[in-house]
């Protein structure tokens, strides 16, 4: 629906133009009274899964459903869709298995976001629910988590219009308990920026080798090529 060029139309909406259309398309195939217009195959079978997921259920899985699998051959992966984090008390610092100090502590679950996801909702302000900060004085903390570059994809080719002087955006998703972190380009340093700001730069033909480090010295490269 709308335009081949992709601009957008004020006056077409999902909701009153596509929607319609996809649920004529459902009626259209409707089966009620059509017993023989499809049938289930013999190996598939049903087992419980996570309504959230669709993955095998996990022991914090609450809301269960009933789905088809091929014994096998669908994924038995657990469903991870919340972590368990020990936190103090009053739920304003995490612990890990190394610092954690043996009183004054609870576990409880949290989200388990996606990079991509925690990206989205910092850069966009969207209130979410954050796993504390880590314990400051941990001396594990240093060699863990080192930020994740979400954007671009590592492996990736990019075309881009050189007349146009198009940028290639950077962005990570990095530890709650990061401020800042540099980037570099073919090991050339870049720019230093806030975590969860995004970062754009003009990129060179071919390979581009970027590099993300955080304010602990934890770092990330991934490797991508453009092309104009």
């Amino acid at each position: 629906m709308g335009n081949f060029s992709g601009e957008g139309v004020p006056e077409l909406s999902g909701a009153n133009i596509a929607t319609p259309l996809l649920f004529e398309i459902f009626n259209s195939i409707d089966y009620n009274g059509k017993a023989n217009w499809f049938k289930i195959p013999k190996d598939l079978q049903m087992r419980k899964v996570c309504a959230e997921t669709g993955l095998t259920p996990n022991t914090f899985c609450s809301n269960q459903i009933l789905d088809y699998y091929r014994p096998g051959i669908s994924n038995t992966k657990r469903c991870e869709h919340l972590k368990e984090i020990t936190v103090n008390d009053s739920e304003t610092i995490s612990y890990c298995k190394t610092c954690e100090p043996g009183f004054g502590t609870k576990l409880k679950l949290y989200p388990n976001y996606a990079p991509e996801l925690l990206n989205y909702n910092e850069t966009r302000h969207i209130l979410f629910t954050k796993i504390p900060p880590h314990y400051p004085a941990c001396t594990r903390v240093f060699g863990d988590k080192p930020p994740k570059i979400v954007y671009p994809i590592a492996g990736s080719e990019y075309y881009l219009e050189k007349l146009e002087n198009q940028k290639l955006m950077l962005s990570c998703q990095a530890s709650s308990d990061v401020e800042y972190v540099n980037w570099f380009i073919n090991d050339k340093f870049l720019q230093k920026s806030k975590a969860s700001e995004p970062l754009f730069y003009s990129p060179e033909a071919g390979k581009n080798k970027i590099s993300c480090t955080d304010d602990k010295g934890r770092n990330e490269d991934i490797e991508v090529v453009v092309r104009y």
